[in-house]
């Protein structure tokens, strides 16, 4: 196990959240996109481990 804080699962952003500024990198999506990256990639990892301890 590890001492890495799980993340919370990204909720999609709703059409309304987005105000249309082409905000960049503080775009909702964006921000949604990049948390749902991290998320899905930590639980790989803790997939992989649980299967490595699982296994040994």
């Amino acid at each position: 196990m590890t001492d890495e804080p799980l993340l919370p699962e990204p909720v999609p952003p709703e059409d309304w959240e987005c105000c249309g500024s082409e905000c960049g990198d503080a775009c909702i999506y964006e921000i949604y996109a990049r948390e749902k990256i991290a998320y899905e990639a930590q639980q790989k990892r803790l997939r992989e481990q649980e299967e490595k301890d699982g296994g040994a």
